[in-house]
């Protein structure tokens, strides 16, 4: 019986690890990301006018903008070093590391035997890929391999997380 629930019980727990690092990290990685970009093309621009502001009777307006772009510049460094913290939290790296312990867990326990039973045509042009030829089973139900159980999970697991949490 366990056996037979294991697949799902996995591609359900791999799918929870895909929304808590998207949840956790990404977002807050985009936003960081933006307010990087933000700054970057701000201080881009306080140079060019810096650089337009040279002569000698505008110097003091130049050196300001200068003095401007680079307080940015030292924003977008700290930005950077925030984005390298929320991709190193606690949360993230847990469902990373959940993730890849119930894959091998998987892998290990099913190396040999059928993960999951797809009938043929829900996979058609997939279908020597996917399945396992010497385990299939009669009556247009095909045996698909742990391995290509788990990708296939990961895959479908990533594209929802994506939707649900952009």
């Amino acid at each position: 019986m366990i056996h037979q629930e294991l697949p799902l019980l996995a591609a359900l727990l791999v799918f929870l690890c895909d929304i808590i690092e998207r949840l956790a990290g990404q977002r807050q990685v985009g936003q960081i990301q933006e307010q990087q970009d933000i700054c970057t093309t701000e201080a881009a621009q306080l140079y060019k006018q810096a650089e337009k502001l040279s002569a000698p009777s505008t110097f003091a307006q130049s050196a300001k903008l200068s003095r401007k772009a680079v307080a940015l510049e030292k924003e977008v460094a700290a930005l950077e070093q925030k984005k390298a913290a929320v991709l190193s939290s606690l949360l993230v790296r847990g469902a990373k590391a959940v993730r890849t312990a119930v894959s091998l867990a998987l892998l290990f326990w099913l190396w040999g035997w059928p993960a999951l039973f797809v009938e043929s045509r829900a996979i058609w042009p997939l279908t020597p890929l996917l399945t396992s030829q010497h385990a299939a089973a009669p009556g247009g139900v095909a045996a698909m391999s742990a391995v290509a159980m788990l990708a296939v999970t990961r895959w479908a697991s990533s594209a929802v997380a994506a939707t649900l949490a952009p």
